[in-house]
């Protein structure tokens, strides 16, 4: 079953002063196990900041969330495991599974690499598009909880914390409570 969705990410609360007339938008297509993941930020002013593109050497990389990434959270309704997919529009990616909360991280050896599917970028916009097939994760329907989640760098060197739904004080990702769209999964 195709579900299509374009939802709107927010700015951390206590950092809405730090990205003025900025938005983050996400489109999020699953089909069956394949997840398709759209980004587009954009500012009225030069405040972004993207790594250059690696692509064809882009692959497998720690720490993305160090500069601009895209984040993609999952985790099966009623389930304490998660993934986290996280991709930067230089190309380099990773998949990391949790037993729980913040637990037992480690990379995710059942799936293949996510795939660079278009990059458009500059100081006031990027919009950056990939692509992952969750079929080694053998799902077979799962309600999954999805948290989507960006970190935008500036060029005045500061780190932005985007979500659809911030359940902390300071920027969390992690939290299950900012897991809050849901669909069906699998093959």
């Amino acid at each position: 079953m195709l579900k299509t969705r374009r939802l709107e990410l927010h700015p951390h609360p206590s950092q809405k002063n730090d990205v003025p007339k900025a938005q983050l938008h996400a489109t999020l297509i699953i089909d069956g196990a394949e997840i398709k993941a759209e980004f587009e930020f954009a500012s009225d002013t030069e405040t972004l900041i993207i790594p250059p593109l690696r692509e064809p050497q882009a692959s497998r990389k720690d720490n993305l969330w160090e500069t601009t990434c895209f984040e993609i959270f999952l985790q099966p309704e009623g389930r304490k495991n998660y993934w986290e997919i996280n991709f930067s529009p230089r190309g380099d990616w990773n998949i990391y599974a949790f037993d729980g909360y913040r637990e037992g991280m480690k990379n995710e050896s059942r799936l293949g690499a996510v795939h660079l599917d278009g990059l458009q970028a500059d100081e006031k916009r990027c919009v950056c598009k990939f692509s992952v097939s969750l079929l080694g994760l053998a799902l077979r329907h799962f309600e999954m909880r999805i948290g989507l989640t960006a970190v935008i760098v500036t060029s005045d060197g500061k780190k932005t914390y985007w979500a659809l739904k911030h359940a902390s004080e300071k920027p969390d990702f992690h939290k299950p409570e900012s897991f809050t769209f849901h669909a069906m999964i699998g093959s």
